[in-house]
């Protein structure tokens, strides 16, 4: 399933990296929360967003969760919140949707 289509829900045909890589030898590359499922549509918004986002990169890492503190999807739900492309998400380990507003403190 799409994470972004909580409305509707499509068939995710790609799984997209939320912080943009610049290829497989790249440290955020086969990281599975940096990783999420999209339908196409979602997928073409999403890129069209990919220069801002990686443009945050420095800046995400330095305030990212220290690893091990969380669960995949748990650093997932706070980066997709940090970078605030989606309105609503789907939590992959409990299924339910998830607010942007609910993240936020």
């Amino acid at each position: 399933m799409c994470i972004a289509c909580v409305e509707h829900w499509s068939v995710a045909v790609l799984v997209d990296h939320i912080v943009p890589v610049n290829g497989p030898n790249d440290p955020l590359f086969f990281l599975r929360w940096n990783w999420e499922p999209l339908c196409r549509e979602h997928h073409d918004t999403k890129a069209g967003h990919d220069d801002r986002i990686r443009a945050m990169r420095t800046q995400l890492r330095t305030r990212m969760p220290e690893q091990g503190t969380q669960t995949e999807s748990q650093t997932r739900n706070w980066l997709l919140a940090e970078i605030g492309l989606w309105k609503h998400w789907l939590d992959l380990d409990s299924m339910e949707t998830i607010t942007q507003c609910e993240t936020k403190p």
